[in-house]
This record gives structure tokens, C-alpha cells and sequence, in this order.
């Protein structure tokens, strides 16, 4: 009558938990998603995320196209300044002269062309951080001993070396030993009148020196005060339309004997005394000797102060 009841699976209670192998699976799920997210946000402890591949190829490619005028500036910048250090071979050379009876005894190519030796002797010359201008001016001026003044300098933008010459007056030629030689107003031999075309042009009183003494470019050949007594007393002389015949120094003495064409005596001028005086008294005795029809046969001397004697 009674039959056995059979064993029923109790209900499930709506706040029953899920087993516990469904709680792993669904954490284990949670995890694996977080412990991913992780992963691909490396340092994730400082809050930053990693760049793509992708972006950080584009970055870098905007970073290197705008920067690229910038060095491509400084390239040709730095280009440009390394050109202009760099000096030429080939100098401009600049005659200048402050006198107006300043000549140049030489052409402006023969400038030139000892510019171009004298640079090319080093290497040092060749930029301009360690060209030497003052050992340049130095050669140059002993070499050519006519040129007063070497100026040797070099631009701040070009390449060319600028070389400014400045020559010396001449006064005077003095022929000694067999040779001419032009000399200035201070008495220095400055060339040899062989290397000067055309000397002739230059009207100069020619000086014949019987002392013997050799005769060195560049050094002084006369005292300065003997070379403007001489141009004293021709400028005197040709003042009055007298020809001069002959400028000659006597060995062993201050004198300065003068010829005039035509006229069979000399003068006899005094090199340490006044030379406008003297000759003042040359003439003043000429003019009174022609009155009196005289002529000397020897020689006047003028050289005691505003007196005169004559044979």
C-alpha cells in the first residue's frame, strides 16, 4: 500500500551559489582578459601606454622631414665659411701713392707675379686663418726696395689677397762703378736704371760719383741732406733756363762740382752749406762777369757763404 518514495534532488534555492568549478572558470576568465590588458600596457604601474610600431615609424619620419631644411642649412653654412677661408693664388694687387711726383718704376704685372711667388712659398698663406701678411710685406718690400710701403691684408668675405704698394720718389740718378742707379729722396739706391724702361722720360740729373764706393740696393748711396742740396741747386739752375752739363761728387770732399753746357769752368758748390744761398751767388756773380765781358777759365767757387772766387 504504501509504496517507497524515491529520492528527489532538493530544489535549488534561487540565492544557491554556482558550483565552484563554474566560480574558477568564470575568474580564471576575468583574469586572463585583465592580465592581458596588462601585459599590453608595459610599465603600467607609471599610466603609460605603449606607442604602435606604426605611429612611432610616422613620428620619427615628421621628426627627420622637419629638421631636414635646418640641416640642410647648417651644411651650407658651414660650407660657405670653409670656402671663404680659403685664399687664392692669384692677389690683387693696388697701386696707391700720396705724392704726385710718386713713380712706379715697374709694371703693376711685375707686382703681380713676385705677389704670387712670395704667397706660394708656403702653405700657410693659403687661408686665412695663418697667412703671415707681415712676413709677405717684408719680402715683397726687400725685394723691390723702390716701394716704400707693403700693405698686405686680407678680406673678410673673398678669397683674393689684397696687396696696396706704395713707391718712392726719385730724385737723383748716381752713377757709380760703371752701373746707374735711381735713388730717392732720402738717398737709398732703389733700382738699377737698366730694369727701368724709358728712364729718360723721367728727366732726372744724373750724379757721377768719383768716390768709388759700391753702391747696395736698399741702403742709403747718398745722405739725404747732399740728394736736396743737389735738387736744390738744379732747380735753381733750370729756374734760370741754364743747361746743365754735368753734376759730378769729388772724391774726399763736400763739394759739388757743377758743369754747365758750353761754359768752360765749373762751379764750385759747398754740399753742408745753403744751397739756395749758393747758388743765388752763382748767378748774381754770372750776371756780373758777362757785364764786365769776363768768362773764368777754371772754375767760380761759391762755397764761403756770399762770397765767390773765381779763375
Amino acid at each position: 500500500m504504501f509504496s517507497k518514495k524515491k529520492n528527489q534532488a532538493p530544489e535549488r534555492s534561487p540565492r544557491t551559489r554556482r558550483p565552484t568549478l563554474e566560480r574558477n572558470l568564470n575568474a580564471s576568465s576575468v583574469f586572463s582578459y585583465h592580465a592581458n590588458r596588462a601585459a599590453a600596457r608595459p610599465g603600467a604601474a607609471g599610466r603609460q601606454e605603449q606607442t604602435p610600431p606604426a605611429a612611432a615609424r610616422r613620428k620619427k619620419h615628421f621628426t627627420v622631414l622637419s629638421r631636414g631644411p635646418f640641416i640642410a642649412l647648417m651644411v651650407v653654412a658651414i660650407a660657405l665659411v670653409g670656402l671663404n677661408l680659403f685664399l687664392s693664388g692669384a692677389p690683387q694687387v693696388t697701386p696707391v701713392s700720396t705724392a704726385r711726383s710718386a713713380i712706379f718704376l715697374r709694371s703693376q704685372q711685375t707686382y703681380e707675379d713676385a705677389a704670387r711667388q712670395v704667397l706660394g712659398k708656403s702653405f700657410l698663406n693659403s687661408n686665412k686663418l695663418t697667412i703671415n701678411t707681415d712676413r709677405v710685406a717684408q719680402d715683397l718690400r726687400t725685394q723691390f726696395p723702390e716701394l716704400t710701403h707693403v700693405t698686405v691684408s686680407v678680406p673678410f668675405v673673398g678669397n683674393a689677397v689684397n696687396v696696396a704698394i706704395e713707391p718712392a720718389t726719385p730724385q737723383l740718378l748716381l752713377s757709380s762703378g760703371g752701373d746707374l742707379f735711381v735713388v730717392d729722396d732720402s738717398g737709398r739706391a732703389l733700382i738699377s736704371a737698366k730694369q727701368v724702361p724709358h728712364i729718360e722720360k723721367l728727366g732726372l740729373p744724373v750724379i757721377t760719383d768719383q768716390s768709388g764706393l759700391p753702391v747696395v740696393l736698399g741702403k742709403p748711396a747718398l745722405p739725404s741732406t747732399s740728394v736736396s742740396f743737389i735738387t736744390e741747386v738744379v732747380g735753381q739752375l733750370k729756374a734760370k733756363k741754364l743747361d746743365i752739363g754735368s753734376l759730378t761728387l769729388p772724391v774726399g770732399t763736400s763739394e759739388l762740382d757743377v758743369r754747365l753746357s758750353g761754359a768752360p769752368y765749373v762751379v764750385k758748390f759747398n754740399l753742408r752749406g745753403d744751397a739756395r744761398g749758393e747758388a743765388g751767388t752763382y748767378l748774381a756773380v754770372k750776371q756780373q762777369l758777362e757785364r764786365d765781358h769776363k768768362t773764368p777759365a777754371t772754375y767760380i767757387d761759391v762755397r764761403v757763404e756770399e762770397r765767390a772766387y773765381y779763375q
